[in-house]
């Protein structure tokens, strides 16, 4: 009785789904169905602080140590590869693997299942190509 009516105040609340949370996104890449780049909308900035950028839902793992890509939302280092401005020989193969990592899930996303899933496709043939 009591789980059931906790389950039915969860739908009065925007709260995540599994795997999600909610935090600042401050760009958005926008491709094209076939992939290509269309270009790098900056979201409304709110708030003071080093994290600014509109709240949405979003995938979500804790990183600790090591490689670890969110799906299809992540830092630069990962979705783009970028290594930072005037990057050490470390920073530049660091990025390199994230990117790499980020590519391949974005892959696996794109083939998982018995059709392609929208948004995964593009982005994984944007970023191979480069």
């Amino acid at each position: 009785m009591i789980l059931q009516r906790l389950c039915e105040a969860a739908t009065q609340f925007d709260f995540p789904p599994f795997g999600y949370q909610d935090g600042p996104v401050e760009w958005i890449i926008e491709l094209s169905p076939e992939g290509r780049l269309l270009g790098f909308v900056p979201t409304p900035r709110e708030g003071r602080g080093k994290r600014r950028g509109k709240p949405m839902h979003h995938p979500f793992v804790r990183r600790t140590s090591g490689v670890r890509p969110q799906l299809l939302a992540d830092k630069a280092s990962y979705a783009l590869g970028y290594a930072g401005h005037e990057p050490s020989a470390k920073d530049v193969a660091d990025a390199q693997n994230r990117h790499a990592a980020f590519l391949a899930l974005a892959s696996d996303c794109a083939g998982a299942g018995d059709r392609p899933t929208p948004g995964c496709a593009p982005s994984c043939g944007s970023c191979s190509r480069g």
